[in-house]
């Protein structure tokens, strides 16, 4: 739905076994409480390369959104965003300086009206995740 805010630990999928590391230990994303006052949800982090997340969406009218992406990390990063697994676009996030000062980085997005999966791919760098919302 429009304007509401989506938590980063409500996806809908999550590449989880792409991060099995040696000895099945876990390389990528991850949860914990954020660092994000109140401090009262959870933020995803360590995402890696080639690793992503999807959230379900739906939308009322069909026209041009901003995805807010709420993030934090202290390296520059790019993600590649998709919607229905179609490439949308190639987004920078810019070094907040570490990855407990937070951000919000807009993205156009030309959305139809109905359910969509949004995918969020880390193609370099990491970062943080709090929310994202579609206005």
């Amino acid at each position: 739905v429009e304007q509401q805010i989506i938590e980063a630990e409500h996806y809908s999928s999550i590449s989880i076994m792409d991060g099995l590391g040696t000895n099945n230990w876990l390389n990528g994303p991850k949860l914990r409480l954020t660092t994000e006052s109140p401090n009262t949800s959870l933020e995803l982090y360590s995402i890696l390369p080639g690793q992503w997340v999807e959230y379900q969406v739906e939308i009322e009218q069909s026209k041009e959104y901003e995805l807010e992406i709420r993030y934090a990390s202290f390296v520059d990063a790019e993600i590649a965003l998709y919607v229905d697994g179609q490439l949308q676009a190639n987004h920078s996030l810019s070094n907040t300086g570490q990855d407990y000062i937070w951000q919000t980085s807009n993205v156009p997005l030309q959305l139809k009206t109905g359910k969509h999966t949004i995918k969020i791919e880390q193609n370099e760098g990491t970062f943080c995740m709090n929310w994202l919302r579609v206005s």
